[in-house]
């Protein structure tokens, strides 16, 4: 019998162990947040037809920081997803982009943006007017709605952004956030054409004609 009852608490002891072992194993795991495993869909507008922010696909018109320091909680890491760049956004409550050379968008007619979101949720995008010399103008802004997962969002900057000058953007703010987990890549102005240039003399025609 005491040798039956030393087996018994030998295997409770043994399994006791166990479970310790596990829970401890379990506490030393550390959870990664989630992220894109691949690459949105390659965008196929025209070249010709687009003022890029961010893509792998066209060259910028301008130089852009992703992360400006505006006090936010949100941290930004780029990952490279079959090829492709993509901006990966996490602990995110808002953001901004911010450049020195701001964009004259004001011949656009849409806004594309390519957002994967870690779990479904509202986003607020803001397109910013401002610049050396100018006045802020901060005021427009659109909130989509993302589901799990890569979004392709397309903005109609007449009716979206209603009443906003594109003739300088050097801002972009992302509001909304609750400490997700966001990827965004293909941000671009669509349907860009040249603006026209205008001579005011026959003589701006002459010189042109002979390259004075």
């Amino acid at each position: 019998m005491k040798k039956l009852f030393t087996m018994v608490a030998a295997f409770f002891t043994a399994v006791t162990m166990s479970a310790a072992t596990h829970l401890q194993d379990a506490s030393n795991v550390t959870l990664e947040d989630p992220k894109p495993t691949t690459a949105p869909t390659a965008p196929t507008a025209d070249a010709a037809t687009v003022l890029s922010v961010y893509s792998d696909t066209y060259t910028a018109a301008a130089t852009f920081g992703f992360c400006e320091s505006w006090g936010q909680t949100t941290a930004l890491q780029e990952l490279e997803l079959d090829g492709n760049h993509v901006l990966y956004y996490t602990n995110f409550n808002y953001l901004g982009w911010q450049t020195a050379t701001p964009i004259d968008a004001s011949t656009c007619t849409g806004l594309h943006m390519d957002i994967w979101a870690a779990k479904a949720g509202d986003l607020s995008v803001f397109p910013i007017y401002g610049g050396a010399g100018l006045i802020t103008d901060d005021s427009k802004s659109k909130v989509v709605t993302l589901a799990e997962g890569w979004n392709s969002v397309d903005f109609n900057l007449a009716t979206d952004f209603a009443g906003l000058d594109f003739s300088s953007i050097f801002q972009f703010k992302f509001a909304q956030g609750a400490g997700q987990q966001y990827a965004i890549d293909n941000v671009y102005f669509s349907g860009y054409t040249a603006s026209a240039v205008t001579y005011t003399s026959l003589a701006e025609v002459y010189n042109l004609a002979n390259g004075d």
